[in-house]
């Protein structure tokens, strides 16, 4: 059944991704409690979702269109529905084991990302591990 290989996958990369994002030496126990906790608990998963913000901004300040034939950024709209049409899909074919996912999501503009330094990564690991304690996040 492949549906079934493929959401064992998805479950697999989303904890080791949630894992990479923890920090500390209390991090892997919290962590792998969360996980028992989700595993076990009533109703939706909590899935993180980072997500771009501003994309307009960023093609103005690079100066240039995105692609040849002069596309324009999709707005942070359209970034909302494509996000929100994968969570549909997702819980339209099964869930994540069984268990319908719930996003939670960060926006990240790439204008403040071009600074580097770290700290939005930070900022997001920490808005998703101690705000919201998800389950994994997707990236």
């Amino acid at each position: 059944m492949p549906g079934a290989s493929a959401r064992w996958v998805l479950t697999v990369v989303a904890v080791s991704v949630l894992a990479a994002c923890s920090y500390g030496p209390s991090s892997s126990t919290a962590s792998s409690k969360s996980a028992s906790a989700a595993a076990t608990q009533s109703g939706p998963v909590e899935i993180g979702l980072p997500r771009p913000s501003n994309l307009s901004a960023l093609g103005a300040a690079l100066g240039a269109g995105f692609g040849a034939g002069g596309a324009t950024a999709p707005t942070d709209q359209q970034v909302d529905a494509v996000y929100q049409a994968l969570v549909n899909y997702v819980n339209d074919h099964g869930g994540l084991l069984g268990k319908d996912i719930k996003p939670v999501y960060y926006s990240i503009n790439p204008l403040a990302e071009m600074g580097g330094g770290g700290s939005v990564d930070q900022a997001m690991c920490s808005d998703f591990t101690q705000d919201n304690h998800v389950f994994a996040v997707m990236d």
